[in-house]
């Protein structure tokens, strides 16, 4: 090679060893430590995602905690980690770590509504809302973000922007029967239980095995004072779904007003048990 020649190539050469060593260098570690070699990570990985779906949440934990530490620009193992710590219960955790995902997330949105549920969880209901809005606020028209928001206000008492959400959700996605259930909860909540009655009968109609839905219904009957009637649709229920607790629960309270008491301590025991499973 003439020297004209090695002064073309040397310099390419060597912009070349830069961009390799730069870019295709395994991701040094936080702790200053090579990444994962390909070939682990991707075992790694895999491992991560069987164990989330078996529910083995400790490991899952600590493996994508080693690939956070190996790469930690990546959005995917935080996803990974906060659904462990969700699994694990440990929801300021989960909360922390879908607020990471929510910065670093080429799509934010994908941490809700996840983020807002998890201050729910932890207990931080102001944060649970102001979590949920900025979700609402990335797509003011995505059907989950409007709902979820809007149920975030109704447990906390705001009912007026409650059932405006509600509303606005019915009229973007009207086979999103949670929407109308929550209008059937607000009614019943400022005492309107023939427009709550109304409203449940309808969805329970469009969706009977929708245990919400039929949950509505029987606390409007009883409301109404049709305590035979509401038990009967919390049975059917219970027979479509044996282990949603709602049903237990409010079983419980009608047989404590019929004076069953005995029946009454088995429902609610029973609530608790599902509750906490």
């Amino acid at each position: 090679m003439n020297s004209r020649a090695i002064r073309i190539v040397l310099p390419a050469l060597v912009l070349g060893l830069f961009y390799w060593t730069l870019y295709l260098q395994p991701v040094a570690h936080v702790g200053g430590e090579s990444a994962l070699a390909p070939e682990e990570a991707r075992e790694l990985v895999e491992s991560v995602e069987a164990n989330l779906e078996s529910g083995n949440w400790q490991a899952a934990l600590e493996e994508s905690q080693r690939l956070q530490d190996a790469y930690p620009g990546s959005d995917r193992y935080v996803q990974h980690a906060a659904r462990a710590y969700h699994g694990l219960q440990r929801y300021d955790d989960e909360a922390e770590a879908w607020e990471l995902f929510f910065r670093i997330a080429p799509r934010p949105i994908d941490a809700c509504p996840a983020l807002g549920l998890a201050y729910a969880k932890a207990g931080a209901r102001d944060r649970s809302i102001e979590a949920l809005e900025r979700c609402r606020a990335l797509d003011a028209d995505n059907a989950d973000s409007v709902f979820f928001l809007g149920r975030a206000y109704e447990r906390a008492g705001d009912y007026d922007r409650a059932r405006e959400l509600f509303e606005r959700g019915f009229k973007l996605a009207p086979e999103y029967h949670d929407m109308r259930i929550g209008l059937a909860r607000i009614s019943l909540a400022r005492g309107d239980a023939g427009k709550a009655l109304s409203i449940a009968a309808s969805v329970v109609q469009d969706a009977p095995d929708h245990p919400d839905a039929r949950l509505a219904l029987a606390l409007a009957l009883r409301v109404s004072g049709d305590l035979e009637a509401a038990r009967e649709h919390l049975l059917e229920g219970l027979g479509r779904r044996p282990t949603y607790a709602g049903f237990h629960r409010e079983l419980g309270r009608i047989a404590e007003l019929q004076g069953r008491t005995s029946d009454a301590s088995g429902h609610y025991r029973r609530a608790e048990d599902l509750a906490s499973e």
